[in-house]
């Protein structure tokens, strides 16, 4: 659920993964290894996102869907 939360929000907010990524200091390589399941961020990189996307953890994870 996460993979597709991702993205779906991403659209949203009308960003490439190399601009989240330049906003989160990451590598688009990390962006895309999210989106495609290869893998997960970390509990700081969560909060993050979170951030920038104004929505829960719990939304993003799929464990809710109240943003």
């Amino acid at each position: 659920m996460f993979p597709e939360r991702l993205k779906l929000l991403r659209r949203q907010y009308s960003l490439t993964q190399k601009e989240l990524g330049e906003a989160l200091g990451l590598t688009v390589s990390t962006i895309c290894a999210w989106e495609r399941r290869r893998s997960e961020p970390n509990l700081r990189q969560l909060a993050l996102l979170t951030g920038v996307f104004g929505v829960s953890a719990d939304f993003l994870l799929g464990l809710s869907e109240e943003a």
